[in-house]
C-alpha cells in the first residue's frame, strides 16, 4: 500500500511539474504575443502619425505657396484674387482637418496603450494566482508525502521489513 501511495504521490508531483512547465510556456507565449501586439500597435500609430504629419506639412507648403501667389498677384484682377482666396480657405480647412485627425490618433493611441497595459496586468495577475495555486499544491504534496513516510515508519516492525497488508485492509 505505501508503494501505491508513493507512486500516486510521485505521479501527482510529476503532474504538478508538467503543469508548472506548461503554465510557464503559456506565460512566455502570452508575453511574446502581448509584446508583438504592442509593437504592431506602436508601428500603426507611428505610421498614422507620420502620414498625418506629412499631410499637414504638405498642406502647410500649399498654404505658403498660395499666400505667396496671392501677395504677388495682389495688383492683378479681382477674379484671380477671389479664386486664390478660395483655394487658400480650402487648404486651411484641410490642414485643420489633418491636425484634428492627428489629435484623434494620439488620443486613440493613448486609449489603446491603456487597454494593452490593463490586459497585460490582468494576464500577469492571473499567472500569479496560478503560481500561488501551484505552490500550495506542491506544499500539500510535500506534507502528504511526509505524513505517508511517518506512517510507514510507525507501521514498520522492529525487523525493518514493511508490514504485509491485504488489499481489503488497504481499501477500507
Amino acid at each position: 500500500m505505501p508503494d501505491v501511495l508513493l507512486v500516486f504521490v510521485g505521479a501527482a508531483a510529476g503532474g504538478v511539474a508538467v503543469w508548472l512547465w506548461v503554465t510557464r510556456r503559456m506565460r512566455e507565449q502570452l508575453q511574446a504575443e502581448l509584446a508583438e501586439s504592442a509593437r504592431k500597435a506602436v508601428r500603426a500609430v507611428d505610421w498614422a502619425k507620420s502620414e498625418a504629419a506629412m499631410q499637414v506639412e504638405r498642406r502647410d507648403q500649399e498654404i505658403a505657396n498660395l499666400r505667396a501667389s496671392l501677395d504677388e498677384r495682389e495688383h492683378g484682377v479681382e477674379q484671380a484674387r477671389t479664386r486664390l482666396q478660395a483655394d487658400l480657405a480650402l487648404a486651411q480647412r484641410e490642414r485643420a482637418q489633418w491636425e484634428s485627425r492627428t489629435g484623434q490618433l494620439s488620443t486613440r493611441a493613448d486609449e489603446l496603450s491603456g487597454q494593452l497595459h490593463a490586459a497585460t496586468a490582468e494576464g500577469l495577475r492571473d499567472l500569479e494566482r496560478l503560481h500561488g495555486i501551484a505552490r500550495s499544491l506542491e506544499t500539500m504534496v510535500r506534507d502528504y508525502t511526509a505524513v505517508l513516510e511517518a506512517m510507514d515508519v510507525r507501521l514498520r516492525p522492529a525487523g525493518g521489513k514493511p508490514p504485509v497488508r491485504s488489499l481489503r485492509a488497504a481499501g477500507s
